[in-house]
């Protein structure tokens, strides 16, 4: 398969999925595994529990093309989090 069609097919299948962070499970000592999964230095293990614990879908049964929308759904759900502004901040 191209890699044209693998990214349209990628694509496809990434707008299907839906993700939800539920922050009330995240900790603060949790910035210690996000500042080392940034860096690549997480085993998959210890991030699969973390995204396990967060995301309320069952992300060992979505698509691996769905991971940036986990990573983006995260990064908001933590910008959210220390944002004095929003309601999640608060």
């Amino acid at each position: 398969m191209s890699k044209k069609k693998t990214d349209a097919v990628a694509d496809a299948v990434a707008s299907e999925v839906q993700v939800t962070i539920d922050i009330s499970k995240m900790k603060i000592k949790d910035l210690k595994l996000l500042g080392r999964a940034s860096r690549g230095d997480l085993p998959e293990d210890e991030l699969l529990d973390f995204l396990n614990r967060v995301v309320v879908e069952d992300i060992e049964e979505m698509p691996i093309s769905a991971l940036p929308i986990i990573t983006a759904a995260l990064s908001a759900a933590v910008g959210g989090a220390s944002d004095p502004e929003t309601d999640e901040g608060n």
